[in-house]
């Protein structure tokens, strides 16, 4: 685009990250992946120290096998559905705020003398711990997964290889400023969990409300160039009306599992690790909380 003299003027009047907009993306994705991974890095000890210390240790894996069967019937049928209907920038907005009100409501209860942390009889009957801990179970497919879902559709094969090692750098400074925040409310501030839990809940609340209007922002000051990805400038070209108003279904991607042999090794890689490692989480756990 050819742009008047007086316009070039007021670019250049601009600080530099406003006027190179491939490193303002970079920034702002940097950014709201950051704060997603501060939720997450708090928020994920909160999950289990709530659920073993309102329900007891002997009923976590009764509430992993209730996730697994809550994702395959309720969650990802829902999730397959509106993901084929809605704009990513639109699903990453949402979600962010849904579990930022979440996360608000949570503390509140988690407040409450009765209902909260301060009954310290562990009970099935405690309706809250089972659904925190499903909730919670959820946050890296419906906040993480969403994230990069939306980072994919906006990016080229090109800017991925630039933006992808500053992301991710960022996004661990996050955990790391997350744990040291952990650190600080439960040695050096000394504050009771009945406080701290809470805190930690509104301050994740807090970074994803931050992350959903970072979203909004990088969408309204970036050019639609740097928002579009390698389908909307390939790919769409090769496809006919037909295909493109297709509607991907919920078990299209087991289908794809099932008729790749190497997406059925990577499937059992992965499978293979979780199952390790959540024995192992819950292991950890149970001595933790004995």
């Amino acid at each position: 685009i050819n742009k008047s003299p007086e316009a070039s003027m007021q670019d250049a009047a601009l600080p530099w990250p406003f006027r190179n907009f491939a490193a303002l993306k970079i920034f702002f994705t940097s950014l709201i992946f950051s704060l997603i991974v501060f939720s997450y890095s708090m928020i994920k000890a909160v999950k289990d120290s709530v659920f073993l210390s309102m329900v007891g240790t002997a009923y976590q894996p009764w509430a992993k096998i209730l996730v697994i069967l809550t994702s395959i019937v309720i969650f990802m049928p829902i999730y397959s559905f509106i993901m084929g209907r809605m704009r990513r920038q639109t699903l990453a907005t949402i979600f962010p705020v849904i579990y930022g009100i979440f996360f608000i409501v949570f503390g509140l209860f988690l407040i409450h003398p009765t209902i909260g942390l301060a009954n310290k009889i562990s009970s099935p009957a405690r309706l809250l711990g089972w659904i925190s801990y499903i909730f919670l179970e959820f946050y890296s497919i419906a906040v993480v997964a969403t994230f990069w879902a939306m980072l994919s559709s906006i990016s080229t094969p090109d800017s991925s290889k630039r933006q992808y090692g500053i992301i991710t750098i960022a996004s661990r400074v996050a955990g790391i400023i997350a744990s040291i925040t952990g650190i600080y409310l439960s040695k050096v501030a000394k504050i009771s969990a009945n406080t701290a839990f809470p805190l930690i809940l509104v301050g994740s609340a807090c970074s994803l409300f931050g992350a959903a209007m970072l979203i909004q922002l990088m969408f309204r000051i970036l050019p639609t160039k740097y928002l579009t990805g390698y389908t909307d400038l390939h790919e769409k070209a090769k496809l006919s009306e037909k295909d493109l108003k297709k509607k991907p279904h919920f078990l299209e991607g087991l289908f794809t599992i099932i008729a790749e042999p190497y997406a059925i090794g990577i499937f059992g890689l992965i499978a293979s690790v979780e199952i390790i490692s959540t024995i192992m989480d819950y292991r950890m756990q149970c001595l933790i909380h004995a």
